[in-house]
């Protein structure tokens, strides 16, 4: 298999996505495709649907950390801290070239299905 880059139109709004490689055919498993871009639209709904209840919730509880329902513990919203390393003080304090040496290269890869393209 070669190795090539292209560019592809997707979706709406999308741009294009370079490809930099060969295109695997997924034929056959491209209806689990199409049910994992319907269960990811509803999580995303499911998502801002629960993010709007623990809204409610969060204003309902005030400064207190527990709420009850029927006498129940049902919530807790604790405080508590951490420490974190300052990435802004770093900077403030070291120059990218002092810093260099700190950074550390990752390798991943990233999951996406892509939104359906527009077949022209």
């Amino acid at each position: 298999m070669g190795c090539s880059v292209r560019t592809v139109p997707v979706g709406d709004g999308f741009g294009a996505i370079a490809m930099t490689d060969e295109l695997v055919p997924l034929d056959a498993v491209a209806t689990y495709i199409d049910t994992y871009r319907a269960l990811d639209k509803q999580i995303r709904e499911w998502i801002i649907l629960r993010d709007k209840c623990r809204e409610q919730i969060e204003t309902a509880l005030g400064e207190s950390e527990s709420g009850a329902v029927a006498g129940i513990p049902t919530v807790r919203w604790s405080r508590y801290s951490y420490k974190k390393l300052s990435n802004e003080l770093l900077r403030k304090k070291w120059t990218e070239d002092e810093l260099a040496d700190c950074y550390a290269t990752i390798d991943a890869r990233r999951f996406t299905v892509l939104p359906i393209a527009k077949v022209a």
